[in-house]
């Protein structure tokens, strides 16, 4: 990062402020509570991977360490491309309160619409994901797989809700949920560990499914918004992604049913899913241009 900087600097050489105390206690409040929050997702985020390597050893960790990793990288790129999208058009909305919530829940859906198909997919044809790409020996993680996809299904959307707390400059409020959720998701994690590998997975996605709501409600009274309204459009948009997910359901059952060889399943399902994906994001891209116009 300091050499991008560097490199950065010395191609655009900018010209640079010189802020005064004011601009500078300013940005000590707001990176404060980013710093706090940044720092106590990091421990929930990973403490996971220590509670399973240190109770249920290295090959516990593998299993989950991979199922994690594939789960989380495309629900992370839709969510955080759409809250950077998404961030400057907010703001300039903080003072109509009744147009931000509209369309911050009309993101949230979206995000939803469009995560939901992946997990299904990702929880359909789970078995033969892992047996074509990474082997037979991986096998074993597939029940903690399908959870986790379960999970991303339902906390896609709360991605979107950390930019309440940004756009209103209240990051203290977002350091003080993530003080108050952290013993919650640590226990959460502890709970699962006599049923192993899958009762760990099984205990995340209850955990951060049942705080999504209270994370809604948390975040929405930061700017005024109605919680039920970021919550009602997050459940129409996994409504539709389970609709625009049929076919790639079908076409995983169909093939599984005649006996086809994993390849094929596999391949078909993320071919279909690919196209559903694609016909999803027209519409996405539609309404989006109608709401932002």
């Amino acid at each position: 990062p300091l050499l991008t900087l560097i490199v950065l600097l010395a191609a655009m050489r900018p010209r640079l402020a010189r802020p005064d105390r004011a601009e500078l206690s300013e940005l000590l409040r707001f990176s404060r509570g980013v710093v706090g929050f940044t720092s106590l997702n990091v421990l929930t985020r990973n403490a996971d991977d220590v509670i399973v390597g240190r109770f249920l050893g290295e090959r516990a960790l593998g299993y989950y360490g991979l199922c994690y990793r594939i789960l989380t990288m495309p629900l992370g790129l839709v969510g955080d491309l759409f809250a950077t999208v998404a961030q400057p058009r907010l703001a300039r909305l903080v003072d109509d309160r009744a147009a931000l919530g509209s369309q911050l829940a009309g993101l949230m859906g979206h995000v939803a619409t469009l995560t939901t198909p992946i997990c299904l997919g990702a929880a359909l044809a789970g078995a033969e994901l892992l047996e074509v790409v990474f082997g037979e020996a991986w096998l074993p993680a597939l029940r903690p797989f399908q959870l986790l996809a379960l999970c991303g299904i339902a906390t896609a959307p709360g991605r979107l809700l950390g930019l309440c707390y940004t756009i209103s400059r209240d990051t203290g409020r977002l350091a003080r949920w993530a003080l108050m959720t952290t013993p919650v998701i640590l226990i959460g994690f502890l709970v699962g560990l006599p049923w192993g590998v899958t009762g760990v997975a099984a205990s995340v996605t209850i955990t951060f499914s049942a705080l999504f709501p209270f994370s809604a409600v948390y975040a929405g009274r930061t700017l005024g918004l109605s919680p039920g309204e970021l919550m009602a459009e997050s459940a129409r948009g996994i409504g539709r992604g389970f609709v625009a997910a049929l076919p790639l359901a079908l076409t995983c059952i169909v093939l599984r049913r005649w006996g086809s060889a994993p390849a094929l399943v596999l391949g078909a399902t993320v071919g279909v899913g690919a196209l559903c994906e694609l016909l999803l994001l027209r519409r996405v891209g539609r309404a989006l241009r109608e709401t932002l116009s």
